[in-house]
């Protein structure tokens, strides 16, 4: 345990890794626990790009905290994200199994953190103030629209599914990162691991050169549409 005494030292010693600079905020970069936020769109694109797999997750409860404007420092970084232990690591999963994590994420009100995402499009139905009052889980929420960003759907809820399906069109499947420590590729069918260390550290190396830029601006790829919204438009009052 550290003595109040010793407190300032510490402070100094970790000074020139805390007050490194990563990068520069235009604004609040803002994070949202139930929806896509602008942060969460940045530290998902850099999950996707360290892990190199076709879909990156972040669990939005695990951002802790907006960046402030102004340089970004390894201290900054560490606030809103951080997690030390080992994260979990990625694996070749089945594209509906991708869905139905997507389709738990879309209930998310409050409860529990949802799921963001690097890769793909989302469009979702919920409602967590419905009239009856505001709910931490919409168990009614609904996956409605899910493609790639080369435009592979792989969910339309206008298209009616015929038996045996498979939810990717070509029926392969869809490599999904935890965006953890571990990443398991697959080379001749062999699952391979590699080590990625704490992702919190290797986003610091991806974003010290050149320095980055964050905004406050969502690219929309979390569409969700209010069930009451819906419903206004199709019982229009008078």
């Amino acid at each position: 345990m550290l003595s109040s005494s010793s407190l300032p030292k510490r402070g100094r010693q970790i000074a020139p890794i805390a007050g490194q600079v990563l990068g520069k905020a235009t604004a609040e970069v803002k994070t949202d626990y139930t929806g896509e936020s602008p942060l969460a769109d940045t530290l998902t694109d850099l999950c996707g790009q360290i892990s190199m797999a076709d879909v990156a997750l972040m669990n939005t409860g695990g951002i802790r905290s907006p960046l402030e404007p102004g340089d970004v420092t390894y201290e900054g970084l560490f606030r809103c994200n951080s997690v030390q232990q080992p994260w979990r690591g990625d694996w070749a999963m089945k594209a509906s199994n991708l869905l139905k994590a997507l389709a738990r994420s879309a209930e998310a009100c409050g409860d529990f953190g949802a799921l963001m995402q690097s890769g793909l499009k989302v469009e979702i139905q919920k409602d967590c103030n419905p009239a009856s009052g505001k709910v931490g889980t919409d168990t009614n929420a609904k996956l409605m629209h899910v493609e790639t960003l080369g435009g592979k759907v792989l969910l339309d809820a206008a298209v009616p599914p015929t038996a045996g399906d498979d939810p990717v069109p070509d029926g392969r499947h869809t490599r999904l990162p935890g965006c953890g420590r571990l990443r398991l590729r697959y080379a001749q069918g062999v699952p391979q691991i590699q080590d990625l260390g704490i992702i919190r550290e290797a986003m610091k190396d991806l974003l010290a050169r050149p320095p980055a830029t964050f905004t406050p601006v969502m690219d929309g790829r979390w569409v969700v549409q209010s069930l009451q919204r819906i419903a206004a438009v199709i019982h229009p009052t008078n």
